[in-house]
């Protein structure tokens, strides 16, 4: 039975926050490491010495709520209204924030100009700017323009600059987004996979007057289409963003089920509450909400925010507008 635009939204979000909150316990431990402490995790994990409660999210979580209502405030030009809201969370709460997205928040509390944060931030990191906190976001990018998908790679492409300004960062971003299109098309999985990846490949000729780019863009598509050789020996998940978005796209596609790829995902080690969230997302857009395992909603942290925020953004997916937007 095909599912509805809806399922599939919600499954993606709720989907996102499950694979953030079992990875969150294990973040920076290696496969060797989650082996003898915990073997095989398969459950939501209490971490006491990290202050972690079964169920908790992280920045992941945060950040892609924050693009969601964003987007929902403003669609036609949501950066502000999205930049306002992480500026938002970092003071108000701010847990897990990486360095990238730490360093470029205190840039723009300086200066009042995300674009000129972004950039004095990458000369500060001497180029080492491809982490993967904007892509572990986007994904309520894809589901607000599903049926726009050019302004949806628009607003993909000014959301990951907002603090990456970087190409690998807005390729994979890019990717990300356009693989959960097809998905919610209800392509089969190697499909969408093989198509995004050309899709990708299009923006060679847009890209070709900046070889920088041209260059980020052909690593990005390289490595996306080395995933069928694969084995689960082959990643080392750092929070470098083609590495991150690789190891997630290769769970997604190797598990059976919902289940599976995420068990898959966070038993990676590394950087595991972005490469669940991730998986999560995918997974959960293929599959739907109700093939969410009761077992991890039960116990996971807001809820049922997120499913009112999911029904917002399927409305607005829909061509409904943007239901209780301010």
């Amino acid at each position: 039975m095909s599912l509805t635009l809806a399922e599939r939204v919600k499954g993606g979000l709720l989907g996102l926050a499950i694979g953030d909150a079992l990875g969150t316990p294990l973040e920076f431990m290696t496969v060797t490491d989650i082996l003898a402490r915990y073997g095989l995790v398969t459950e939501l994990l209490d971490c006491p010495e990290k202050g972690i409660k079964a169920g908790q999210t992280s920045d992941d979580t945060a950040m892609t709520v924050a693009v969601a209502e964003g987007i929902l405030a403003n669609p036609a030009d949501p950066a502000a209204a999205v930049g306002e809201r992480f500026l938002a969370w970092y003071e108000a709460d701010g847990r897990g924030v990486g360095n990238q997205i730490r360093l470029v928040l205190e840039k723009y509390k300086a200066c009042r100009n995300w674009q000129i944060a972004a950039k004095e931030a990458v000369a500060e990191l001497q180029g080492l700017s491809a982490g993967n906190g904007a892509l572990m976001r986007t994904l309520p990018v894809s589901y607000a323009y599903y049926r726009d998908r050019e302004k949806m790679m628009q607003v993909s492409e000014r959301l990951t600059r907002l603090t990456h300004y970087d190409d690998k960062a807005v390729a994979c971003s890019l990717y990300y987004n356009l693989l959960v299109c097809r998905i919610m098309d209800g392509e089969t999985r190697w499909a969408a996979y093989q198509q995004s990846l050309e899709q990708l490949g299009e923006l060679r000729a847009s890209w070709s007057e900046n070889l920088e780019a041209l260059a980020a863009l052909n690593l990005v598509t390289k490595a996306l289409e080395a995933i069928p050789e694969l084995k689960p020996n082959s990643f080392k998940p750092t929070g470098y963003v083609v590495r991150t978005l690789v190891a997630a796209v290769w769970c997604w596609l190797s598990g059976r089920t919902f289940e599976e790829s995420l068990i898959s995902a966070v038993n990676l080690g590394g950087d595991t509450d972005t490469i669940g969230a991730l998986t999560g997302g995918l997974a959960g857009t293929e599959w739907g909400y109700s093939a969410l395992p009761r077992k991890w909603l039960d116990k996971l942290s807001g809820r049922a925010e997120l499913e009112a925020l999911a029904e917002r953004l399927a409305a607005l997916a829909a061509g409904e507008g943007a239901p209780g937007a301010g």
